[in-house]
């Protein structure tokens, strides 16, 4: 790509009339070479049109060549390149824990830390679902998940849970916990919008849902443990 641009600007530097002197301040302005930069093109472009505008009267009656407008769609093409890839290479969030706007209004968020089978300790970033209407609505309708956020549904005792992936447009893994946090059972990778229910093989006192292949990528299964206390009212 440099060498492109390096051929539009050698094409400005001999379009007529251009004095000389504009010719080498466009050069060594531009300082055009094969490891030229987005940023240092971004910088020159107005600098040569200021150049020209300043070196050349156009009168009102004057019409640009077929050459000057080539030239000037040339530019407007590198311009909008430059401008994406300008964006395209700002600094991006790290997304493993982040919030979900669609559940922001809904749910409250605390950390849960989970003790893998290997003995590692990792925080999570959870949403509670805590009161019935909560537990109903769960993961339902939420299209994207960070690596390191889920939701922890909390009974109030042990019991039979079962799920379902209704209106639930990613796979997940779902992790069943005793009341102590010691992990009972792992589903992974569950069908998205599957009616089948999913139930855990004993009763439990909480359910975690995460992105399908957490579970197996954190080595999370049935030596593990979840961490977590209610927050203090």
């Amino acid at each position: 790509m440099a060498g492109y641009f390096a051929h539009i600007y050698a094409d400005l530097s001999t379009m007529d009339p251009v004095s000389d002197s504009l010719k080498a301040n466009t050069l060594r302005r531009m300082s055009i070479k094969s490891s030229v930069s987005a940023a240092a093109l971004l910088t020159a472009l107005p600098l040569v049109a200021c150049q020209r505008a300043a070196d050349r009267r156009i009168s009102e009656e004057e019409h640009p060549t077929a050459k000057e407008r080539m030239m000037t769609t040339g530019l407007l093409l590198v311009l909008a390149v430059l401008s994406s890839s300008v964006a395209a290479c700002s600094p991006q969030s790290d997304t493993r824990t982040a919030k979900v706007a669609s559940l922001d209004a809904a749910f409250e968020r605390d950390t849960l830390v989970v003790v893998t089978n290997d003995g590692n300790r990792l925080d999570f970033d959870v949403y509670l679902a805590m009161d019935f209407e909560q537990q109903r609505r769960g993961l339902m309708f939420v299209r994207d998940l960070p690596e390191r956020t889920g939701m922890l549904f909390v009974y109030e005792e042990d019991a039979i849970h079962s799920m379902w992936m209704k209106n639930t447009y990613i796979s997940l893994d779902i992790v069943f916990a005793r009341s102590d946090g010691s992990v009972s059972s792992v589903i992974r990778d569950t069908e998205p919008q599957s009616l089948s229910s999913l139930q855990s093989i004993e009763p439990v006192a909480f359910v975690l849902e995460l992105n399908a292949g957490v579970t197996r990528r954190y080595n999370i299964g049935n030596k593990s443990r979840l961490i977590w206390s209610p927050p203090a009212d």
